[in-house]
């Protein structure tokens, strides 16, 4: 057996699912999985949620299975995003009001934790489906997010950032959110801001401070309303989104990225996609 199909099987072993879970008859794969053929017949990019925090001396074990997802799948097939908060998280703001250097942690952040129940970390939502309350043990993220490969072989819409400009002078970021509808869906458009290479402290499995540590993928803030814009389409409809947010100050715009996503309570994110603030400068 080859390690594609192995991996594959172990996911799914450990999620206690089978491949053909809620998977239309004519979508289905007949014989072994295989992990290529999985990921070339799925248009479904896959969205972690990673609630973590830098006194969490397991979270940095959740940003290693997340590096490990993306060299195995393909950083354009899972994009992360790393919400700090929760009782171990660093808030970026000091309870004086005064800005917190060595913090990660902001208030949309810790809001997320409130809406999905986050009590311990790490934790994960893998594209808010199956278990959203609480969120999922670590151990269970792999099962999941082949599993949304597997359900979401064709996609109800596909998103896609389609134009950035930022402008250094200002620091003003100007984006264009184009949601195509596949067939009639409903559900609310979230676009986030991301930051990566960001050296801070952060408590390790083996009880040490690592000053030096580098967080990648860091939530930094929402574009528009936390919780998205409202957004029904018919089929073949396109939407485009226009939004403009001020990059705050030590905010590194080459690390960052816009991340974009579409999603409802019924099924979950149905697409998500990710794109670097300054790749499409003129």
């Amino acid at each position: 057996m080859n390690i594609s199909r192995l991996s594959l099987l172990l996911a799914f072993a450990g999620f206690g699912l089978t491949a053909c879970d809620n998977v239309d008859e004519g979508e289905r794969f007949e014989g072994p999985l295989d992990l290529e053929e999985v990921l070339a017949k799925s248009e479904k990019n896959v969205l972690i949620e990673d609630f973590t925090g830098q006194r969490c001396t397991n979270c940095p074990n959740a940003a290693q299975k997340i590096h490990e997802f993306q060299e195995q799948y393909g950083k354009d097939r899972v994009i992360a995003v790393a919400i700090h908060g929760g009782g171990f998280g660093v808030d970026e703001i000091k309870p004086n009001g005064q800005p917190n250097p060595n913090g990660l942690a902001n208030e949309t952040g810790k809001d997320y934790y409130n809406r999905w129940n986050i009590k311990a970390q790490p934790k994960g939502l893998v594209d808010r489906s199956s278990s959203t309350d609480g969120g999922l043990d670590l151990d269970l993220w792999q099962g999941a997010v082949v599993t949304r490969f597997l359900n979401a072989l064709t996609l109800k819409a596909d998103v896609e950032v389609a134009r950035v400009n930022y402008d250094a002078a200002t620091r003003k970021l100007a984006l264009e959110i184009k949601v195509e509808g596949k067939t009639s869906v409903a559900g609310n458009l979230q676009v986030w801001l991301t930051e990566s290479n960001i050296v801070k402290l952060q408590a390790m499995p083996d009880g040490t401070n690592n000053r030096s540590y580098v967080h990648n993928h860091v939530f930094r803030a929402s574009v528009n309303d936390p919780y998205g814009d409202p957004m029904t389409l018919d089929a073949d409809q396109e939407q485009i989104k226009t939004y403009e947010f001020t990059l705050k100050e030590g905010w590194v715009p080459e690390e960052m990225a816009i991340v974009a996503f579409l999603y409802n309570s019924t099924d979950g994110v149905i697409q998500v996609t990710e794109a670097p603030v300054l790749s499409t400068q003129n």
